[in-house]
Formats: structure tokens, sequence, C-alpha cells
């Protein structure tokens, strides 16, 4: 709530201090812990830190693979925050790479049928990732 109300420096330490709370009590691995890492990297995207913000999204994909997999459909948003991040950064194949494999996730969760489009939109104060469903799920 405080990222999407522009109130990054609140939102940063909210997140330094969830993330080491939860590397304390549930380890470096745990879904809580690697969401906070990703949410910090995400409010230093939106701080336009953007070295910041890729160091925390690869770490939290690191983490995210190592407990369950290559191609668990838990890895779809940290892959989707990377594409953004290169977006941003000027890399437009890596992005695109990041995407792809997000998406294909996301096709692997719910169906090809299901997920009938994504893309990234250009938004305040910098890309967003839209999905839209066919309705069959």
């Amino acid at each position: 709530m405080l990222r999407r109300e522009g109130r990054l420096e609140e939102a940063r330490s909210h997140y330094e201090r969830a993330l080491a709370i939860f590397e304390r009590s549930k380890g470096t691995d745990h879904p809580s812990t690697v969401t906070a890492l990703g949410g910090l990297g995400m409010v230093a995207y939106d701080s336009d830190r953007l070295d910041e913000a890729l160091a925390h999204n690869q770490q939290a994909l690191e983490r995210i693979q190592r407990s369950v997999g290559q191609d668990s459909p838990r890895l779809e948003m940290s892959l989707r925050n990377l594409g953004l991040i290169h977006l941003r950064a000027g890399r437009p194949a890596v992005a695109r790479r990041n995407l792809t494999q997000a998406l294909g996730l996301l096709q692997k969760e719910n169906g090809t049928d299901s997920v009938v489009a994504c893309g990234v939109v250009r938004d305040r104060p910098g890309w967003t990732w839209r999905r839209a469903h066919s309705g069959r799920h």
C-alpha cells in the first residue's frame, strides 16, 4: 500500500524490517522471505535504483528456484519483475526473455486457453505487466 501511494522510503523501511524478521524466523528461501525481498526490489525499481532492483529480484528468483525448482509457477512474479527492470534499463531482449518465460509459466499453471493476452504497458512511474484471461479456467 505504501508503495502504491508513492511513500517509497517508508515502504523500503517496512520491507527491510520484514525481510530481516523473515530471514531470522523462517529462513532465506521461505516464500514470505522471498516476497519481502522482491518487494524491496520493486521499491528500488519505483525509486529508479535499477541496479539495486535487479540485485534484489535476481536474488529472489534464485531463492525460489532453490526451494521449488526451475519451472514452478511461483517463479512468474520474479521473472516478470526482472523483465520490467530490464525493460526500463534499456535491455529489451533480456526483458522479452524474462517476460516470455513468465507468460509460459502462467499458461502452464492456468492452461494455454485461459491466459489469452499478457503485455507490458507504459504506466506511471514505470512499466506494468497486464494480463487478461478468457474466462475459461
